[in-house]
């Protein structure tokens, strides 16, 4: 600090003397000066006109003299260079060597070199001590890097059935894209002339998983891919009632491809699901079965059940429901069992079927009831919080905030298809 004083006290100095000088030099020729009287006292005669006398050629005082500093002190910064390359991690910026100067960033003293370019990068020059910036130079030099162009990961919506036609929503991507480019794979193979955003399933597709690859180009940013997650292809519709546009179309061509439901085949030929009718409890023993795979089992010969004959068309699948301890029935008043076939399944009674399906698992209860109708004393409160917890049912949500599970109403195919879909692919 006192040594930029005595600089400035200096340069004001001898400022002031360099003026002087001037003013005296310019009075000692000046043509307008005051001619010399006669030595009789008189003024002299008239002369003819003549072109105005000019000072003489004197040599101009030198400033850094008059500073009392060289000229060899004077330095001129060498300027910063900066490297802004499209989207990539080569963004740089180098900072020079210039004898008597120093550079700063973020107000720290730098060593000449090159760094990593991001963000905001604002490098300031300042003279060592003993020395002076050179009038006029520039001293500072800034550049927002632009980095590099970040994809969002795109997802695909639409049913994956055959025949469906899948879109691809790119996200949000920073800063927006100039254009985007789309890929479409089939089990990480790149499918031939699926170059748009929108992809119609083909037969090849049956069975695949279908990704999708967005590129996205900004200027100034350079190109960015992401890829979104897979989905899987099952069939098309293959009940003459469920189409793409139908609820839980997905999840009911599911049933259909995994074999746990074949509907019913009609007098004249199609096959029909019958979306909105309740699932009865021998058509659930049916699903039940089949959602495990089928097991080898061989029922026994008396039936566990007083109302479900040998020869009933699901009596292989009841009996199995209930040696799985899946479904125990109803203990009539006179000691023996029943098991309703012909009953539609409560929504309640479903959660206690799934639950068992899963073994059982070691689960505590919600301690706050996931849903405004289903309080911790229901009978299958533990049940209907497990199939909360696991993603598999998230009932309805009420005008006032909550969701409702209603537990005692029936059914419906579709819900079940729904419920048995994400039983299945749950994490």
């Amino acid at each position: 600090m006192f040594e930029a004083l005595r600089t400035f006290a200096a340069l004001r100095t001898a400022s002031s003397r360099l003026v002087l000088a001037g003013m005296i030099a310019v009075a000692a020729v000046s043509p307008f000066a005051a001619p010399a009287a006669a030595d009789d006292g008189l003024p002299p005669p008239s002369a003819p006109h003549t072109a105005p006398r000019t000072a003489p050629n004197l040599p101009m005082l030198d400033a850094a003299k008059a500073l009392g500093v060289s000229s060899s002190s004077v330095v001129t910064p060498s300027s910063v260079l900066f490297t802004d390359r499209d989207g990539t991690a080569d963004d740089t910026y180098t900072v020079p060597v210039t004898e008597g100067v120093d550079y700063l960033v973020d107000g720290a003293v730098v060593k000449a070199g090159t760094y990593p370019g991001s963000g905001a990068v604002t490098v300031t020059a300042r003279a060592k001590p003993g020395r002076v910036l050179a009038a006029g130079a520039t001293a500072q030099w800034t550049l927002a890097f632009k980095g590099a162009l970040e994809p969002a990961a795109p997802t695909i919506s639409g049913v994956p059935a055959v025949g469906s036609t899948l879109t691809a929503l790119p996200g949000i991507w920073v800063p927006d894209p100039d254009s985007l480019a789309y890929q479409w794979y089939r089990s990480g193979t790149a499918i031939a002339g699926a170059t748009s955003a929108g992809y119609r399933l083909t037969d090849a597709d049956l069975e695949s998983t279908i990704t999708v690859r967005v590129t996205g180009t900004a200027s100034g940013y350079g190109t960015a891919s992401a890829e979104s997650a897979g989905v899987s292809v099952v069939p098309g519709p293959l009940f003459d009632d469920v189409g793409p546009g139908t609820a839980f179309f997905r999840e009911i061509n599911w049933m259909a491809a995994a074999g746990i439901s074949r509907g019913w085949a009609e007098t004249d030929g199609p096959r029909t699901y019958r979306a909105a009718q309740p699932v009865n409890r021998d058509q659930m023993a049916a699903f039940m079965y089949r959602l495990a795979g089928s097991p080898d089992f061989v029922p026994p010969a008396e039936s566990p059940f007083g109302d479900v004959s040998t020869q009933h068309a699901f009596y292989k699948e009841i009996a199995w429901l209930s040696a799985a301890g899946i479904s125990r029935g109803w203990t009539e008043p006179d000691g023996g069992r029943t098991f309703r076939p012909a009953e539609a399944v409560h929504r309640d009674q479903m959660a206690a079927f799934l639950y068992r399906h899963a073994g059982s698992p070691d689960f505590v209860p919600l301690a706050q009831p996931p849903f405004a109708d289903v309080a911790p004393d229901h009978p299958f409160y533990r049940e209907i919080s497990w199939l909360w917890k696991s993603g598999v049912s998230r009932g309805w949500s009420e005008g006032n905030g909550t969701h409702t599970f209603r537990p005692s109403v029936s059914i419906l195919r579709d819900q079940m298809a729904a419920f048995m879909y994400r039983y299945a692919t749950r994490s």
